[in-house]
C-alpha cells in the first residue's frame, strides 16, 4: 500500500512544479553594470567623434594657409590669421561642450535602453544594439531589427536630439 501513496506524491510533487509559474530571466549583470560597462563609453565616444568631426568641418571652412607670394603675404595677414584665431576659439568652445554634452548623450542612451530577458538593447546611431553577458562582462550581440531613432548632437546648450 505504501508504494502506490508514494508514487501518488511523486507524481504531486512533479505536477506542482511543473505548473510553477516561471519569472522572466533577469539580466546577470544589474542595470547600473550595463551603464558603467556599456553605455558611459559609447556616449564618450559618440561625443568624441562629433568633437572630432565638428572641428575638422569648421577648419575646412576656414582656411588657414595659401599660396606664397606678395598676394598670400596679404591675404594671410587680413584673412588667414583671422581665420586661424577663429578655428581656436570654436576648438575651445566645443572642447567645453563635450563634457555637458557626453552626460546628455548618456542620459538620452539611459532612457532608451531596454532589459529584454537576459540582455539589454539600446538605439544607437538608428541601429538596436544588444548586449549580452559573458564572464561577467558585456559582449555586443548582433544588432536588433530596428530601425531606431537617431540622435542629433549640437553645439546648443539644449541639443536637438532626433538625427544621429
Amino acid at each position: 500500500m505504501r508504494w502506490p501513496a508514494y508514487s501518488l506524491i511523486f507524481v504531486l510533487l512533479g505536477a506542482s512544479c511543473a505548473t510553477a509559474p516561471t519569472s522572466p530571466s533577469a539580466p546577470a549583470l544589474p542595470r547600473e553594470e550595463f551603464i558603467n560597462q556599456v553605455l558611459d563609453p559609447l556616449a564618450a565616444q559618440i561625443v568624441d567623434e562629433w568633437t572630432e568631426a565638428s572641428k575638422a568641418e569648421y577648419a575646412a571652412q576656414h582656411p588657414t594657409a595659401g599660396s606664397g607670394g606678395m598676394m598670400g603675404k596679404y591675404v594671410g595677414k587680413y584673412v588667414f590669421t583671422p581665420n586661424q584665431e577663429a578655428i581656436q576659439k570654436y576648438n575651445a568652445e566645443i572642447d567645453a561642450r563635450r563634457e555637458p554634452l557626453k552626460q546628455e548623450v548618456l542620459a538620452l542612451l539611459i532612457r532608451r535602453a531596454k532589459s529584454v530577458g537576459d540582455q539589454y538593447s539600446v538605439c544607437v546611431e538608428g541601429a538596436e544594439r544588444r548586449y549580452g553577458v559573458k564572464e561577467n562582462a558585456f559582449v555586443r550581440l548582433a544588432d536588433g531589427p530596428g530601425p531606431c531613432e537617431k540622435t542629433a548632437i549640437s553645439t546648443k546648450e539644449s541639443p536637438e536630439n532626433t538625427d544621429r
